[in-house]
């Protein structure tokens, strides 16, 4: 199975609001949905930019509880190939 990286989940999920939105009527509770995905691949891949930003300004990483198990693997999952290319370890 391939990972979908977080700017493509954002392409796709921005595409299927717009088939939502173009059949009548409009299914305006699945664009809600995809919105509020994109939104949130959004904020993921904000905070990713930042980190990578720190690292390269040698900032220390900020520690922090950050998701559940479940959520971690979505998101890893999200960016493995982004992770492989740019050679990013995670440890756990």
């Amino acid at each position: 199975m391939r990972s979908i990286s977080l700017s493509g989940a954002i392409i796709m999920n921005g595409n299927a609001c717009q088939r939502f939105l173009a059949i009548s009527p409009p299914d305006l509770d699945e664009v809600k949905d995809g919105l509020a995905a994109i939104v949130s691949d959004g904020n993921r891949a904000s905070e990713v930019l930042s980190r990578i930003r720190g690292m390269l300004k040698n900032v220390a990483p900020e520690r922090c509880r950050w998701m559940s198990t479940a959520q971690s693997r979505k998101v890893l999952s999200l960016a493995a190939h982004e992770l492989q290319q740019h050679r990013v370890s995670v440890e756990s």
